[in-house]
């Protein structure tokens, strides 16, 4: 089951990355950074049993949500959120 998951997280990156005109890497980094891989392991159960475009999208929606929140949310500094992350 770990490699199945494992494939199954890897083509979602791969997809991911198609769609946004990334390369691998970026892709994964974004996803990891706002929370889109932790989404599909969580839900692996039920994502891998729907296609992989719409897998891809709820990844997105769920990495797009965690952005607004850390932009949303206050800095350290008092400043707003403010991280520089720019949606793909």
């Amino acid at each position: 089951m770990v490699k199945d998951k494992l494939a199954y997280i890897i083509a979602v990156v791969s997809e991911f990355a198609a769609a946004f005109k990334l390369n691998p890497q970026q892709a994964y980094r974004y996803l990891d950074r706002f929370k889109g891989i932790d989404f599909v392991d969580k839900f692996y159960n039920v994502e891998h049993t729907q296609p992989l475009t719409m897998s891809t999208s709820v990844a997105t929606r769920h990495s797009q949500s965690e952005l607004c929140s850390v932009l949303a949310a206050p800095s350290v500094r008092g400043r707003g959120g403010g991280s520089g992350a720019v949606l793909p």
